[in-house]
């Protein structure tokens, strides 16, 4: 298969060369739309989170925070029952 012949099956968008050598991406919206149009995508962004994902998502950020605060409290007790050598 040619150059030529690859350059028709390319999707649209897709033969430019950035300053690496490699592909450029879209350069606006309208040529990102269709861009993914060409490969069979809808051009979509949804911001929902569920109640479930932000539950677990409180319980990710705070789970350290509670493993940090109990063993500062364990080496401080630790370091409490240590005879002083004075």
């Amino acid at each position: 298969m040619s150059t030529t012949e690859k350059g028709a099956q390319a999707a649209p968008g897709t033969d430019r060369v950035g300053p690496s050598g490699g592909p450029v991406g879209p350069a606006s919206s309208a040529e990102d739309a269709e861009l993914l149009a060409a490969l069979g995508y809808e051009q979509r962004f949804d911001r929902k989170v569920s109640l479930w994902a932000n539950f677990a998502l409180g319980f990710v950020y705070l789970s350290p925070l509670v493993g940090v605060v109990s063993l500062f409290a364990v080496g401080l007790s630790t370091a409490a029952d240590r005879p002083s050598s004075g």
